[in-house]
């Protein structure tokens, strides 16, 4: 298994390591640039992004951001064996028509080295929690107002071009992926991937259904949720990953979509985003794109023999994707 491999299956595991940001190493200014905004409207934090760079960002080009998923994660996770980069997948081979764009997380470093391999979330050590400014910005309005500032910044720089201003979001990010795009219009196509149709609440339902064990048992446990749930899903609660369904966002758009998902994904409900196409489809929307992956998990590993380790397909997805975008 390589490293890149390697490190991607290291993000998913716990960790409880908690330290200070530091300066960014010398190397990665050599394929990166680093960015942090400021928006003067507001009181919150800079927002801090990185585009990857490999010319001096004279070259005007299109610009393709990456919005992840859920976990509290530096860009840049690094340990004596190696580099974790913020993108699952090698962009060399697309640098000459896009850049990448990836922000960073609320609270969490866009830089950090970890003692171990498997410390990759940032946490405390005393707590085993994120930190509190992760922790109370951790929603769907950061997420979508962060990417805003962003893609305002970038579309005035003369190094981009405004008619090829993408973005992909996997697992959480698809969700904020889908929302930003219902608010910018900047954005000419989004990849959707590896994210339930619906919000939070019904996949947390779904999958008690999912254990088919004793129903009575199962149907006392929702209705737990539902009543420790209802404060986040009433009318007038806040938009938010628990109340919020991102097929209503996916179907306010005409501008292409890709929906791109593993059928082996134990993360989310795959049939939801039949519901997707099913919904495209009764209302006469042409502009929408599906590839159902079978054997693919939320992270597009398979599992090709019995004892071995996963294989791993985030450069095929990469240039999928990206060929997709560039039609």
């Amino acid at each position: 298994m390589n490293k890149l491999i390697f490190f991607f299956l290291a993000l998913l595991l716990p960790v409880s390591y908690f330290a200070g940001d530091g300066d960014y190493p010398e190397r990665l200014k050599k394929q990166y640039a680093f960015f942090a905004l400021k928006d003067k409207s507001k009181s919150t934090d800079s927002v801090r992004f990185v585009v990857s760079s490999s010319d001096t960002l004279k070259k005007k080009k299109g610009i393709i951001l990456f919005i992840q998923g859920s976990e509290p994660t530096p860009l840049f996770s690094e340990v004596k064996e190696g580099l974790a980069p913020p993108l699952p997948f090698d962009p060399t081979p697309y640098l000459q028509d896009f850049r990448f764009v990836v922000i960073s997380k609320p609270g969490i470093p866009v830089y950090h080295f970890f003692e171990s391999t498997t410390n990759f979330q940032y946490l405390d050590s005393a707590t085993n929690m994120p930190p509190l400014k992760f922790l109370e910005n951790d929603n769907l309005q950061w997420y979508t107002q962060s990417a805003e500032l962003v893609l305002k910044y970038l579309s005035a720089q003369s190094w981009v071009a405004p008619d090829k201003i993408m973005v992909i979001g996997h697992s959480q990010g698809a969700r904020v992926a889908s929302y930003l795009c219902t608010r910018n219009k900047e954005i000419k196509k989004l990849a959707f991937l590896s994210c339930s149709a619906f919000a939070r609440t019904y996949n947390f339902s779904a999958d008690i259904r999912r254990q088919q064990g004793d129903e009575k048992q199962e149907q006392v446990q929702i209705d737990t949720l539902f009543k420790r749930m209802a404060p986040e899903i009433v009318p007038g609660a806040p938009e938010g990953f628990y109340n919020h369904h991102p097929v209503d966002d996916l179907l306010k758009l005409d501008i292409p979509v890709l929906l791109l998902y593993g059928l082996s994904d134990n993360s989310i409900q795959p049939e939801t985003l039949d519901f997707v196409i099913l919904e495209f489809t009764r209302k006469g929307k042409k502009n929408l794109d599906w590839k159902p992956m079978p054997g693919y998990d939320h992270n597009f590993f398979t599992k090709d023999q019995p004892g071995k380790p996963p294989v791993f397909h985030w450069d095929e997805i990469a240039a999928g994707i990206v060929g997709w975008m560039k039609k």
